[in-house]
C-alpha cells in the first residue's frame, strides 16, 4: 500500500505553486481592468470639454467626460454620445511643432486648433466629407469662419494617419501628413493651443505630442491611464499561462486540487469574458444611458451643465404679468430644446433672445417681447396642454412654433399642430411654423416635415423651412453641438433668418422685404448638403 506521505510534499507544492500564480494573475487582472475602466478625461485632468462649459447645457456633454466611452480602447473619439465634442488642452503651451495620430471613419471630418485667443480661432479640417473639405482656417468666437483656404489632402477613412504642423521661420507653418510635406501656410496665427473638434461620426484621436523650437518635449498624451501595452501583454500572457496550467492539471489530478483547478480554469475564462464585454460595451457611441448615469452621478455634479425642464421654464413664465400689456408686443414661442436655446454659450446669444433685439432695434416704433416656453424633451401635445393651462393668460400677440424633432406619431403631431391653430384664430393671434432644424438631411426629420407641411398648405400657415436654410449654410462655420442643438453660430443664423421673415408680418414700416402674398409652400426645394458642421 502506497503511503500518502510520499506524495503530500509534491501535491503541496504543485498546489502552491498554481494558488500563487492564479493569486498574482487575479490581482494584475484587478489592477489592470481597474485602469482601464476609470480611464476617462475627467480623471485623465489634462483637458478641458467647451460643451460642458456652456450656458445652455446640453445632453451627453457631462457623460462625455465621466463615463469610458470618449475613450474606448485608450483612443480619443470625438463622435462619443451626441458627437460634435470640442476640447482643449488645459495647460499654456507656445510650441514650434505639433504632432498626433487620427483616424477618420466614413463621410467625417476632424478640426484641429492650433490657436485660441483675441476673440478668434486658428486650425485645420481633415475631411473626406466632399461638402466639407479640408482646409486651414480663422474662426470668430461664435464659429464663423472668418478666413478658409483649401487643403489638397482627403485622409482615407478607416486608416490611422500621423498629422505634423512645424512653425517654419521663412515659410510659415508647415504640414506634414504620414511623412509626406502635403502644404504651407504663410502668415498662419501662432500656436498657443492645442484643441479638437468632432463631427456627428467616429473621429479619433491619439499620440498627441508637442515640442518646443529646440525640440524639447512640452507635452505627451496617449490617452492611456497609467498600464501601457507592454504591462497589458504581460497580464494576459500570464492569464494564459495559468489557463493552460488549470487545463493540464485537470488532465492528471483529482480531489481537491482538481476542484481549485476547474475554478482556476474558469476563472480565467471569465477574466476574458468581462474584458472583453466591457471593451465592446464602452465603443457604443450610447451605452446604456441608466447605468451610466448610476455609475457617474456623483462625478457628473462636478460639472454644470444647465438644462431647465418644465419646472423652471413654467415658474419664469409664471412670473410675467398676464393679459396684454400696454406699448408690448408679446410673441409666444413654442418648441423644446433647441427653442430653448441649448447649446448657446450664454442665455444672451440663444436665437430667440437675439430676436427680441432685432426686433426691437429694426421696428422702434413698437416694443417687443419674446416669451420663450421651449421645454427640452417635450412633444406637441404635452406643450399644447401647457398652453391651454398656462400659457394662454399671457394673451400673446403673435406665436412662433418650431417643432419636428421630438414627436414620433405624427397623427398626433399634426392634430396638436391643429389645435394650436385653431385656439390661435379664435383669439386673432397670428401663428407662424419653421421646420426644426437638424443636422442632416435624414428620413426621420423629412418624415416630420413632410407631416408638419401638410399642416402648413392645408391650414395656409406662414411658415419657414430653417432646417434646409441652416443646411445650406453647414459650411459657412461651427454651427452645431449634436444632431438638433445649435453652436453660438447656429443660434446666430438662425435669428437672422427669422428676423428677416418676422419683419414684414409684424413691422411693415421696417426696411424689410414685404411678405409674401400666399404663405410659402415648402414642396420642390433644392436638398442642400446632407450634413451639417
Amino acid at each position: 500500500m502506497t503511503q500518502p506521505s510520499k506524495r503530500t510534499p509534491s501535491y503541496f507544492r504543485g498546489a502552491l505553486v498554481a494558488g500563487n500564480l492564479t493569486l498574482v494573475a487575479l490581482l494584475l487582472f484587478a489592477s489592470l481592468f481597474y485602469d482601464n475602466w476609470t480611464n476617462t478625461l475627467d480623471t485623465n485632468g489634462r483637458w478641458e470639454s467647451s460643451k460642458v462649459k456652456l450656458g445652455r447645457g446640453v445632453q451627453g456633454a457631462v457623460y462625455f467626460m465621466v463615463t469610458r466611452v470618449a475613450l474606448a480602447d485608450n483612443h480619443l473619439n470625438l463622435g462619443a454620445w451626441e458627437g460634435y465634442q470640442e476640447l482643449f488642452f488645459k495647460e499654456a503651451l507656445q510650441p514650434a511643432e505639433i504632432a498626433l495620430q487620427f483616424r477618420l471613419s466614413d463621410t467625417s471630418r476632424l478640426a484641429v486648433f492650433f490657436h485660441r485667443g483675441a476673440g478668434r480661432r486658428c486650425g485645420l479640417r481633415l475631411s473626406n466629407d466632399p461638402a466639407h473639405p479640408s482646409m486651414w482656417f480663422e474662426a470668430d468666437e461664435e464659429g464663423r469662419f472668418l478666413e478658409r483656404e483649401p487643403l489638397p489632402i482627403q485622409p482615407q477613412p478607416g486608416k490611422w494617419h500621423r498629422l505634423e504642423l512645424r512653425r517654419d521661420s521663412l515659410r510659415g507653418l508647415v504640414l506634414q501628413l504620414d511623412g509626406r510635406e502635403t502644404a504651407a501656410r504663410e502668415n498662419a496665427c501662432p500656436m498657443n493651443a492645442i484643441g479638437f473638434r468632432g463631427c456627428a461620426r467616429a473621429v479619433w484621436v491619439d499620440e498627441i505630442e508637442a515640442r518646443d523650437p529646440q525640440g524639447n518635449l512640452l507635452m505627451r498624451e496617449s490617452f492611456t491611464r497609467r498600464v501601457h501595452y507592454p504591462v497589458r501583454v504581460g497580464v494576459w500572457g500570464l492569464i494564459l499561462v495559468v489557463f493552460n496550467l488549470a487545463l493540464w492539471g485537470m488532465r492528471h489530478r483529482k480531489g481537491p486540487l482538481y476542484l481549485f483547478l476547474l475554478l482556476t480554469f474558469f476563472g480565467a475564462l471569465g477574466a476574458l469574458a468581462v474584458w472583453l464585454f466591457q471593451e465592446s460595451y464602452y465603443e457604443y457611441r450610447y451605452p446604456a444611458r441608466p447605468i451610466e448615469v448610476a455609475l457617474h452621478e456623483r462625478k457628473a455634479h462636478k460639472y454644470p451643465n444647465p438644462i431647465e425642464y418644465e419646472e423652471a421654464v413654467r415658474a419664469k413664465v409664471a412670473a410675467l404679468p398676464a393679459g396684454r400689456q400696454e406699448g408690448l408686443f408679446r410673441i409666444l414661442f413654442i418648441g423644446t430644446s433647441q427653442t430653448w436655446g441649448a447649446g448657446a454659450s450664454t442665455p444672451e446669444k440663444t436665437w430667440v433672445r437675439r430676436v427680441e433685439r432685432g426686433l426691437n432695434a429694426r421696428c422702434p416704433h413698437r416694443r417687443f417681447e419674446c416669451i420663450n416656453t421651449g421645454i427640452p424633451g417635450y412633444h406637441a401635445d404635452t406643450l399644447f396642454k401647457l398652453y391651454q393651462l398656462d400659457w394662454q393668460r399671457l394673451e400673446p400677440d403673435a406665436m412662433v412654433i418650431n417643432l419636428s424633432n421630438n414627436d414620433n406619431d405624427m397623427e398626433r403631431f399634426q392634430a396638436n399642430l391643429r389645435n394650436f391653430l385653431h385656439v390661435n384664430r379664435r383669439r386673432g393671434i397670428p401663428t407662424f411654423f419653421l421646420l426644426e432644424a437638424n443636422h442632416d438631411d435624414n428620413p426621420r426629420i423629412q418624415l416630420r416635415h413632410r407631416a408638419m407641411q401638410e399642416v402648413i398648405d392645408s391650414e395656409n400657415v406662414p411658415a419657414l423651412d430653417m432646417h434646409h436654410y441652416l443646411l445650406q449654410k453647414s459650411d459657412e462655420g461651427f454651427l452645431w453641438w449634436d444632431f438638433v442643438h445649435l453652436a453660438d453660430f447656429g443660434q446666430r443664423l438662425l435669428a437672422e433668418r427669422l428676423l428677416e421673415f418676422l419683419l414684414p408680418h409684424l413691422c411693415p414700416e421696417s426696411d424689410a422685404p414685404p411678405p409674401l402674398a400666399t404663405p410659402p409652400r415648402l414642396s420642390g426645394r433644392v436638398e442642400p448638403p446632407n450634413v451639417g458642421s
